[in-house]
């Protein structure tokens, strides 16, 4: 039995050993490598790094009295009023979490538990249906637990609500409404702006001083769209440092002074990261523009790729195409072929993408965003679809490789 085992073992390690050698013999063919999976992640600036790694130097507990102490009591606050600044918030509006995910939970669960506490039983949530998981897995949870009553905005084909909806849904209970600014999944732009002043006027109706608030996810908009707080008109908004060219391990949330929300206490603040985050958005103000101008430029000549080259090849549906966008994001769904072979086949050629968020790419099954855009126009694509998402640093090129790629993939695969 001893023996038997060794030689499993050894068949195992011997097989594993040589589809290894197979891969890295596969992938040396093709050296060029394009990250496309930005909105998931992006690279840290460099200067955000320096800032990162002198901020290290500051290691003492900033709630300390002592001068190391107060030195990093200072770097945080200097932090601080950076980040405000760069979304025309105040200093003691701004909170630091660790995680976009962290700031949307302290969003929901604050605004539930002081509701309670000023006498409202069974809160009501009004979100998107497509909402990032951070904020839908958490809902549906206390929905389950009778904590909440929810209602979900639907979305049409291109991922957008129709902020109209809202007067059939909000009621004497609804404490909060959270619509994220812009989708992780298709980079569809949502109307927050008009759905605050809705609610604005609704308060005003019904003589309402308090409920309902609105929320944001702007996880997706601070790299490219410009976010002024006053503009936007939203009570609370949240957003992380890993899709900004930051650091990842911190998040914003903005809690407009005044609103009714219990915070819990936040423990010791990691220095470093915020120190980072603030020296991203530093950043991200300088090249903002430009890099919208750039993505937009990218996603609209990616798209007359798809179109033009694949014509003859293999039918291609892209999703949110024809509404306001971030540009960074475009998802695409190729027919015949499932995402998780297409992804496996573009990573062996050093293209890296996803075919949902981050978040979900290990559960099975297709992303909740894209069954909801199905539903609406009851689409005939049933095939898994992969989300490209372009950075700073995406060239013309890398879109001529990605095209390239796609049209050799599917020739081996036969696809049409």
């Amino acid at each position: 039995m001893l023996v038997y085992h060794i030689f499993v073992v050894f068949s195992m390690f011997f097989c594993l050993n040589q589809a290894m050698g197979f891969i890295n013999k596969f992938k040396a063919k093709f050296k060029r490598q394009v990250y496309a999976d930005n909105a998931s992640c992006t690279k840290p600036d460099k200067s955000v790094l320096k800032v990162i790694r002198e901020a290290e130097n500051l290691f003492a507990n900033p709630g300390s009295l002592h001068r190391p102490g107060v030195l990093a009591r200072q770097k945080i606050e200097y932090s601080r009023s950076i980040v405000a600044g760069f979304i025309g918030a105040h200093s003691d509006e701004v909170i630091f979490t660790t995680s976009g995910t962290e700031s949307d939970s302290l969003a929901i669960l604050g605004v539930i538990e002081e509701a309670t506490i000023f006498g409202i039983e069974i809160p009501h949530i009004i979100i998107c249906e497509i909402e990032h998981s951070a904020i839908l897995d958490l809902v549906k949870k206390l929905e389950q637990k009778n904590k909440i009553k929810v209602s979900y905005l639907k979305v049409d084909e291109n991922g957008l609500i129709n902020p109209k909806e809202l007067f059939g849904l909000i009621n004497t209970e609804t404490v909060l409404i959270s619509v994220h600014l812009v989708n992780n999944e298709i980079g569809t732009l949502e109307p927050v702006k008009e759905i605050a002043k809705i609610v604005r006027q609704y308060k005003k109706l019904k003589n309402q001083t308090t409920y309902p608030l609105v929320h944001t996810d702007a996880a997706q908009a601070t790299a490219y769209i410009s976010i002024n707080i006053n503009q936007l008109g939203v009570d609370l908004l949240s957003f992380n440092g890993q899709k900004m060219y930051g650091p990842k391990g911190v998040g914003v949330l903005f809690v407009k002074r005044n609103t009714p929300i219990k915070i819990a206490f936040r423990g010791t603040e990691a220095l470093p990261q915020i120190a980072g985050l603030a020296q991203a958005c530093k950043i991200t103000k300088l090249h903002q523009q430009k890099d919208f101008d750039n993505l937009t430029n990218l996603r609209e000549y990616f798209i007359e790729k798809l179109e033009t080259e694949f014509k003859n090849i293999c039918s291609v549906h892209l999703y949110a195409k024809n509404v306001l966008v971030s540009p960074h994001i475009l998802n695409v769904t190729f027919k015949n072929i499932a995402s998780e072979t297409l992804i496996l086949y573009l990573d062996a050629r050093g293209i890296y993408v996803t075919g949902k968020s981050a978040c979900k790419s290990g559960e099975p099954g297709e992303s909740h965003v894209l069954e909801a855009l199905k539903r609406a126009k009851m689409n005939e694509y049933k095939e898994g679809s992969v989300r490209f998402s372009f950075g700073r640093e995406t060239k013309k090129s890398d879109v001529d490789y990605i095209i390239k790629s796609l049209k050799e993939i599917f020739k081996i695969l036969n696809i049409n």
